[in-house]
């Protein structure tokens, strides 16, 4: 019984793990068109003003991203900085 329980919980980890992987990639690929690097740099200018903490809608305002950009930007901003070369 208790190997029988290992085992449902096992596929079911793996289940989820492939899932959030899967989502992973998808989010990344729509993020690369979302979010061109003159967009993102916009991003990153704002950021080192350091007028506002970049949560602030008045820090998304100062950037020319729209609201679904911005979130992915706040979402993957390591991996569009390693996209972009962005230092």
């Amino acid at each position: 019984m208790v190997l029988l329980v290992t085992f449902v919980l096992l596929i079911t980890i793996k289940k989820n793990d492939m899932s959030k992987e899967t989502m992973s990639k998808k989010a990344k690929s729509k993020v690369d068109y979302l979010v061109s690097k003159e967009e993102f740099e916009s991003y990153v200018q704002v950021q080192k003003i350091g007028a506002f903490n970049m949560l602030d809608p008045r820090a998304r305002a100062m950037t020319e991203l729209n609201k679904e950009q911005y979130f992915h930007v706040l979402k993957n901003y390591g991996y569009l900085k390693d996209l972009y070369s962005i230092s």
